[in-house]
C-alpha cells in the first residue's frame, strides 16, 4: 500500500442519543466518507480491544491463539450480509468490498509469529454436541487423528508492534475501499466505533483521531428505547420501572471524561437541529475545516425533518413516568 495517510473522526453517543445526525451531516463534507454502517471492529466483543488485551496485556500461549480465532469468528460475521438462512451479519464485505477480508487476512498474518499444528480441549468446547459425538466415533474407528487437526498460532508481540500493525491495517482498509469506489478520501468517519470512556485507548490505533460525542434529552431517549424495544427498552415498556432507566442512563454517562478540547467535542442533538448553523460551525472548527467543505448542505441532514424527533415524550400516555425522569435526570 502507498504511504498516503488520512484523518479519522469517530462519532458516538450513548445509545439512541442522535449520533446518526452527525454522521449524516459529515456525508455532506467534501473528502469525508463513512462506509455506511456502524464500525464495530474495535469495541465489539472479540474485537481489536480484546485482541490487544490477549496478545499484549495478558499474553498466554493458548489464550493468544484463542483470541485470534475469536477475532476471525467476529470478522466473518461482520463480513456477511444478514439473510434468512445464512444468519445475522453486518455486510462489511459489501460495504468495504473485497478489501475487508483481504486486509484482515494480512493483519492476522502479521500478528502471527508462526503457525503450527496442535490441539487442546478448548477447541472441543466450541463444537456442537453432534460434532463432538461424531468426533468420538471417528476417533474410536481410527478414521482421523484429532491430535493434528487444528492450526494454532504462536504470537510474540510487544505493544508498539501491535499498534503499528493495527494502524496499518485500519488505514489500508479504508484507503483500499475508498479507492475501489472512486472516493477521494481525506477523512474517514467511524460510526459508533469508539465509546466515550475508551477514546484514549482507541486513539493509539490511528495516526490522527478525533471524537464527536452526541447526547440527547433523556425523555426522548426513554421513548426511543421503549418504542423500539431496544436493550433495556423491552423491560421498560412492560414494567415502567423508571428507577432502572435512571440508573441505566446515569451509568452509561458516568465515566464522561473531559478530554483536551482539540480531541473530543461534546454536542447535544437538540442543538444540532434547533441551532443548526451555530452547531455546524462548532463541528467544523473542531475538525479544523472551513465552511467550504460543506458542499452538499442539507442533502442528508435535514433539520426541519429531524425536528419530529424532539419532544416525542409529549405523546407518551404515562406522563407520570416522564415527571420522574425530569426530577432525576434534568
Amino acid at each position: 500500500m502507498n504511504e498516503k495517510t488520512i484523518k479519522f473522526v469517530a462519532v458516538s453517543g450513548y445509545g439512541w442519543s442522535g449520533s446518526s445526525a452527525v454522521t449524516d451531516l459529515m456525508k455532506e463534507f467534501r473528502g469525508y466518507w463513512n462506509m455506511g454502517e456502524e464500525m464495530r471492529l474495535l469495541r465489539e466483543p472479540y474485537g481489536i480491544y480484546d485482541l490487544e488485551h490477549a496478545l499484549v496485556d495478558e499474553w498466554d500461549l493458548l489464550n493468544a491463539d484463542a483470541a485470534l480465532k475469536d477475532f476471525i469468528w467476529l470478522v466473518e460475521r461482520l463480513n456477511r450480509t444478514t439473510s434468512r438462512w445464512g444468519g445475522t451479519g453486518c455486510g462489511y464485505g459489501r460495504l468495504f468490498g473485497p478489501a475487508f477480508m483481504e486486509e484482515t487476512e494480512k493483519y492476522i498474518e502479521q500478528l502471527t509469529t508462526f503457525g503450527f499444528k496442535g490441539h487442546w480441549w478448548w477447541f472441543e468446547f466450541k463444537q456442537s454436541n453432534l460434532q463432538m459425538a461424531l468426533n468420538r466415533i471417528k476417533r474410536r474407528l481410527h478414521i482421523q487423528d484429532f491430535e493434528n487437526l487444528s492450526r494454532m498460532n504462536f504470537v510474540d508481540l510487544n505493544e508498539e508492534q501491535f499498534l503499528n500493525i493495527t494502524k496499518k491495517y485500519l488505514l489500508n482498509l479504508y484507503l483500499r475501499s475508498a479507492e475501489a469506489k472512486g472516493i477521494q478520501l481525506e477523512t474517514a468517519v467511524l460510526q459508533q466505533a469508539v465509546s466515550v470512556n475508551q477514546f484514549l485507548k482507541a486513539s493509539r490505533y490511528f495516526e490522527s483521531l478525533k471524537l464527536v460525542v452526541v447526547d440527547r434529552d433523556p425523555r426522548d431517549v426513554f421513548m426511543d428505547l421503549i418504542n423500539g424495544k431496544y436493550v433495556i427498552g423491552r423491560e421498560l415498556a412492560e414494567s415502567h420501572d423508571i428507577e432502572k432507566f435512571v440508573y441505566y442512563y446515569r451509568k452509561v454517562r458516568e465515566k464522561k471524561i473531559e478530554y483536551a478540547q482539540d480531541q473530543v467535542l461534546y454536542i447535544n442533538f437538540e442543538d444540532l437541529i434547533l441551532k443548526y448553523e451555530d452547531t455546524v460551525s462548532r463541528i467544523l472548527d473542531f475538525l479544523g475545516e472551513s465552511k467550504d467543505i460543506h458542499i452538499n448542505k442539507l442533502k442528508y441532514l435535514k433539520p426541519d425533518d429531524s425536528k419530529k424527533n424532539i419532544g416525542i415524550w409529549k405523546r407518551y400516555a404515562h406522563q407520570d413516568d416522564i415527571r420522574k425522569i425530569e426530577r432525576e435526570l434534568m
